[in-house]
This record gives C-alpha cells, structure tokens and sequence, in this order.
C-alpha cells in the first residue's frame, strides 16, 4: 500500500468498536457520505472498488 493510500485510509477511518460488537474495534468510516465520494472521485481511474472495507457490515458482525 502506498503513502498516499495510507493516508487515504487513516485520513478517513478511525478506530471504533463495532456497533454489534463492541468488543472487536476495528479501523471504520468516520462519515460515510465523503468516503464514498472521495474513493469515486480519486480512484476510480485506477478501478478500485467502493470502501466495502470501511464498515463493520452487519453481516460480518454476526459470526464475529
């Protein structure tokens, strides 16, 4: 992962409990709206997919 991509992510992210488990803290979205925008705008010249990777899914969550 580059620099930049790392600054992307702490930029964007912060270290959160996740909501159906609190005990797991993960690095989440902070604002989901300006993520999504930012990673349309800024990456998909380079096909990234969406930030997926920024929410604790529900589904994730049950088995965790």
């Amino acid at each position: 992962m580059s620099v930049s991509q790392d600054s992307f992510i702490t930029d964007s992210t912060t270290i959160d409990c996740a909501p159906l488990v609190p005990e797991i803290r993960l690095q989440l979205a902070t604002e989901v709206t300006p993520l999504w925008q930012a990673t349309a705008d800024s990456l998909e010249d380079a096909n990234i997919e969406p930030p997926f990777w920024a929410f604790a899914w529900p589904g994730g969550q049950a088995p965790a």
